[in-house]
């Protein structure tokens, strides 16, 4: 009996990384992203959330969310404005990283998903950008990534 309760946690274990890790690397969709920072081209940061405040103390605090889903990526301010949206495409990947390209408002975006360990945390990020602006988002991904 808990050999079978073993195994049926084993399996969904196994299941939850294959499906958000796909080939060892983390993937874009299946991630509770946070938002930490938004980074202008000039390198400035100029929107920090609540919990990155404290590293960017001249950075106002604000949020910014991101919806990843069904191959649809939407960035959304505070205010509930569409900053950008598109349908995203797998463009590279490799062991460390993953990244996708989508179009919004004539713009091309670029969307990067890489993991680093922590001590005994994974660490997700993900940076989506159009050249002009960078947003960071971050997730505990301890457990997804299959390493």
């Amino acid at each position: 009996m808990l050999l079978a309760a073993v195994a049926v946690v084993l399996s969904a274990t196994v299941g939850l990384c294959l499906a958000a890790c796909g080939d060892g690397v983390l993937a874009i969709e299946g991630v509770e992203w946070q938002f930490a920072t938004r980074q202008t081209a000039d390198g400035t940061i100029d929107l920090a959330s609540a919990a990155q405040s404290a590293h960017y103390p001249e950075a106002p605090t604000g949020e910014i969310s991101i919806e990843t889903e069904g191959g649809v990526i939407v960035l959304t301010d505070e205010n509930g404005e569409e900053v950008a949206t598109g349908e995203y495409v797998m463009t590279d990947k490799n062991d460390l990283r993953s990244v996708y390209s989508f179009e919004s408002g004539g713009d091309d975006w670029t969307a990067v998903v890489s993991v680093s360990k922590h001590w005994d945390m994974h660490e997700g990020t993900l940076i989506v950008s159009n050249g002009a602006v960078a947003y960071t988002f971050t997730a505990d991904v301890t457990g997804m990534t299959g390493r």
